[in-house]
């Protein structure tokens, strides 16, 4: 009864010694590289992102196809980072020290840059092979692919130039992933298997059964490298054993297809400034403040800020202090903003534009005469609403009075900008027009007046006395034309 139990001990030594074998020899080939290995094994403050992944949703279902991020610890926990650019979806992704997120395009095979911060994705080029997973290596600082099952490729990651380097005919290996010792993990979508691979002469070595059945839709591996906790994304997420194929169920991510799996370490972050305002929204119309506005910026980091900086529409960049206070007014005042660390990492400048109007429209009232016959005139009343901040809200009913001599004349209500009331008048030498207006510009600053204008009229002061019918009747009335000549000195 002992030989068998015997048996299978030398069976597990043997694999154990295979194993260590495949890590020696691993870490031998890469001598030359263990002040990497000390690196990770020894920094007192590892500069992760904490348990943040990254992936691409290839399916919309609750959630837009796209960037997407989520807590390794609560998968289910899941939120839109940002839309794609890429003319197809992402396939395989990893996470590339000193590169970043890095994922290649399904079908094209063309190389991306994903910016995990922003969400902005930078093509960086290659194509040309139909790739379906990365995997970065820290030993060697390079980057490695699988094509067709068991095509493994050198990815360039400054320009995406792709080189076949091994092809393995046995099985499918379908994602694949370094650990930080620099040992490669891959799994098969035939056997439902974990191996390891020497990726250099393409062997594949068997370690054990997965506890899962994997669905080659949605099967990629990556490591947290923080931790060396190998993680395995299917409609779910696992953590697998790498010793014994074990894999725990961690959470459901609702029915989403995920891909572009990556996992950050090493990372040094850049600080998040935000901005916020007082009065917090705008107090006026149509978004527009209607007073001075102070700014507020706050900035974090784990590393500590250094700085942050600041400027109004493309001006000189300040430090920011305290709080500052806009004064100007404009339609479109601009503000952009970013923070350095105390590890000198830029953040990305962000901007804001706001919009203050504090100046209430402009009222002008013009008044003309224009003669019409004997004695008479044509008199013309123009209202004109002005604003060259806002303008004046078209959608407002204002309304325009008009008196002559206190008595109301006419109303005339309209978007404006232009009221006009004219009247023919013929009568006394002087009248008194008078102008009520209230109005309103797009941001809600108003303004009333009443303004009176008096008008006086000029009579022809000798066409009574000029009159000559009038003057041969004079001549029988000696007294009356002495006073006439009189008046006529004083008139004249």
């Amino acid at each position: 009864m002992k030989k068998p139990i015997l048996i299978l001990g030398i069976i597990f030594l043997l694999i154990g010694v295979n194993v260590e074998a495949i890590s020696n020899d691993r870490l031998e080939e890469n001598s030359c590289n263990l002040n990497i290995k000390k690196s990770l094994e020894f920094n007192e403050k590892p500069l992760s992102r904490g348990k943040t992944a990254y992936a691409y949703n290839t399916y919309a279902s609750g959630i837009s196809e796209g960037l997407v991020k989520f807590d390794l610890e609560d998968p289910e926990n899941i939120s839109f980072l940002a839309p794609t650019v890429s003319g197809d979806f992402l396939t395989g992704g990893t996470w590339a020290n000193g590169y970043g997120w890095l994922a290649v395009e399904y079908g094209s095979g063309v190389l991306w840059k994903i910016d995990i911060d922003t969400g902005d994705m930078y093509s960086i080029g290659g194509g040309g092979q139909s790739l379906r997973d990365l995997a970065w290596d820290d030993y060697t600082w390079k980057l490695y692919s699988i094509g067709n099952c068991n095509d493994f490729f050198e990815i360039d990651p400054e320009t995406g130039q792709s080189d076949l380097i091994d092809v393995n005919d046995s099985g499918c290996i379908v994602s694949f992933a370094f650990n930080s010792q620099g040992i490669c993990y891959g799994i098969d979508i035939l056997t439902d298997s974990l191996h390891i691979i020497n990726i250099f002469t393409g062997d594949v070595t068997f370690i054990a059964n997965l506890s899962i059945s994997l669905d080659y839709y949605s099967n990629y591996i990556s490591f947290d490298k923080d931790n060396d906790i190998l993680y395995l994304l299917t409609d779910s997420l696992y953590i697998c054993n790498t010793e014994n194929g074990e894999c725990t169920f961690i959470g459901s991510f609702g029915g989403l297809a995920l891909s572009a799996f990556a996992i950050p370490y090493n990372y040094n972050s850049s600080p998040v400034t935000t901005i916020s305002f007082d009065p917090p929204e705008p107090d006026g119309n149509h978004d527009w403040y209607i007073s001075n506005v102070t700014v507020i910026l706050n900035a974090t980091d784990e590393d500590g800020v250094n700085a942050t900086y600041y400027r109004i529409d493309s001006g000189e960049w300040d430090t920011y202090d305290a709080p500052f206070i806009i004064y100007k007014e404009g339609k479109n005042i601009l503000i952009e903003f970013y923070s350095v660390d105390n590890l000198d990492n830029y953040e990305a400048i962000k901007s804001e534009t706001i919009k203050i109007d504090k100046t209430p429209p402009e009222i002008i009232i013009n008044i003309s005469k224009i003669k019409e016959g004997w004695q008479k005139w044509w008199i013309i009343v123009t209202v004109t609403f002005a604003d060259n901040i806002s303008g004046a809200a078209s959608s407002s009913m204002h309304i325009v009075e008009f008196y002559l001599n206190d008595v109301l004349q006419d109303t005339v209500t309209g978007p404006g900008p232009e009221y006009v009331w004219q009247f023919l008048y013929s009568g006394g030498l002087r009248i008194t027009i008078g102008v009520s207006a209230g109005v309103c510009d797009l941001a809600g600053n108003c303004d009333d007046v009443y303004n009176e204008t008096k008008i006086y009229f000029s009579r022809n002061k000798n066409q009574l006395l000029n009159n000559q019918l009038f003057l041969r009747l004079l001549n029988h009335f000696p007294l009356l034309q002495l006073s006439l000549d009189v008046w006529r000195h004083v008139l004249l």
